[in-house]
């Protein structure tokens, strides 16, 4: 696939808002659990490596 298609296929994708519902939780839950871990170094010293995985 050409670049210009695909690059109008993602400007479609993002002007769809799809994107939206599909990274913002993701994204939240990372957030939420950095700043706990910010919060409460001693309780996260060991973050397992499947939770920081965002499985799109």
């Amino acid at each position: 696939m050409p670049v210009r298609e695909r690059h109008n296929e993602f400007q479609n994708f993002e002007k769809s808002r799809e994107w939206e519902s599909m990274f913002k939780p993701k994204l939240r839950k990372l957030a939420t659990m950095l700043w706990s871990m910010e919060r409460n170094p001693r309780r996260h010293i060991t973050v397992h490596e499947n939770q920081l995985k965002l499985s799109i």
